[in-house]
């Protein structure tokens, strides 16, 4: 009697099941391949490779070019390869500020968007105006929605000590095909205007540095929202804003120079890290130290922190001011408050910190370095401060430029 009722309830499922609708028996969808890991790249050409930290398996260089039979930008220099990578929902967004000579958008920047999974180019954003000529160095991505884009624009003039850059944010609406620039985010760089630093998006602003200040753009009037400003020390920079894994929000300020930005002598006072509430942004301010000594860290040109995954720290490059080289990396404890050397680097001839580090769930921390015309990974692990050369040796693909990582789980 209990065989028989074991059948007639494989029985009863089988029909229950055949007559579920059809969604109900699809299997869950296969995992994004490049949807979890660090994006490796240069920035003179197209050269973009991906690792899986979990599976710690290394996906080789030019990933776009061998999918697509094309290249994301033109080998041109420095405007040549990627600037900047986003990714968005089951799609990832790559931003090159030249487009290929042979396309009938040449001369043109592009947004090439790209499928998470595949990497198989679903559609390409240009708009009228977007290009360097127009608007000079094309860097940092934020993607608004499918449609709609804030880019950093840098216009570089620099005559005889007198900084007449132009750097703003602008907005690449992808429907009409039209550039504009958001007001309130314009100014001489790092006075007034951003720095080449990543925008942070929460809830519906963008918060992006514009000079001692942090502006909030709302998202669904492209407007600053004046009211909600935060405002440094006058005369400092805030260099770069991010999230901590505790869920606020924390903002890089750099020292006060005693030469005309963005080429200083040397820092009169030491950088500092604001904490800003997520919700009523109210925040405060902490002063980074090592043994008393002032902490100069990286702004302008790259972006300058990485917050961990696995830890309470902030990572950031030394400064040095030309022809010194940077060797320090340093980490900021927001829990505690304390700053400490994390690494002295040292590079090998001819090299020096890159662009943009990254760091990973499984406790490692990715910082680039270069010597202009290649990019080579460092990678550390963070609970013990060593190198970790295993990782390293994944990375067998070398990328051209001052390239540096992205990672997906910042997104």
């Amino acid at each position: 009697m209990k065989k028989f009722t074991y059948l007639l309830s494989a029985l009863a499922l089988v029909l229950v099941s055949s007559c579920s609708k059809d969604k109900d028996n699809t299997p869950p969808p296969t995992p994004g391949l490049y949807e979890s890991g660090i994006f490796y790249y240069g920035t003179t050409h197209e050269d973009l490779a991906f690792y899986d930290p979990a599976k710690s398996k290394f996906y080789p260089g030019n990933l776009f070019e061998n999918k697509n039979e094309e290249t994301v930008g033109v080998d041109d220099g420095f405007n040549g390869g990627i600037n900047s990578i986003y990714v968005y929902g089951d799609e990832i967004y790559l931003l090159t500020p030249t487009t290929s000579e042979t396309d009938d958008k040449a001369g043109l920047a592009r947004i090439a968007v790209v499928d998470a999974k595949t990497f198989e180019l679903k559609k390409s954003i240009y708009s009228a105006g977007f290009n360097t000529t127009t608007l000079g160095n094309i860097f940092n991505l934020m993607v608004v929605n499918e449609n709609r884009f804030y880019v950093s624009s840098n216009k570089s003039d620099w005559n005889e000590g007198t900084n007449d850059s132009k750097i703003n944010v602008i907005k690449v609406d992808g429907t009409n095909f039209s550039v504009s620039t958001i007001t309130g985010t314009s100014g001489a760089l790092g006075v007034d205007g951003p720095h080449n630093a990543n925008m942070l998006k929460h809830r519906n602003y963008v918060l992006v540095g514009c000079g001692s200040k942090i502006k909030f753009i709302d998202t669904a009037t492209d407007r600053v929202d004046e009211s909600k400003t935060i405002e440094a020390d006058s005369g400092r920079q805030v260099l770069d804003i991010l999230k901590g894994r505790d869920g606020n929000i924390y903002a890089v300020v750099g020292g006060k120079i005693d030469g005309s930005y963005p080429y200083p002598n040397s820092y009169t006072t030491t950088a500092s890290v604001l904490k800003i509430d997520p919700l009523s942004y109210t925040f405060s301010s902490t002063d980074m130290s090592v043994d008393g000594g002032i902490v100069a860290v990286k702004g302008a040109y790259e972006s300058t922190a990485c917050a961990s995954l696995t830890s309470d720290e902030i990572f950031m490059m030394q400064y040095a001011a030309w022809p010194d080289t940077p060797t320090k990396i340093y980490s900021f404890n927001y829990r505690t408050g304390t700053t400490t050397v994390f690494a002295d680097v040292q590079f090998d001839a001819g090299y020096g910190f890159s662009k943009y580090m990254a760091a990973d769930k499984k406790g490692h921390l990715y910082v680039p370095v270069t010597n202009y015309s290649n990019v080579k990974p460092m990678v550390f692990d963070i609970a013990t401060k060593q190198r970790n050369t295993d990782v390293e040796a994944k990375f067998n693909a070398v990328m051209k430029g001052d390239g540096g990582f992205v990672s997906t789980y910042m997104f």
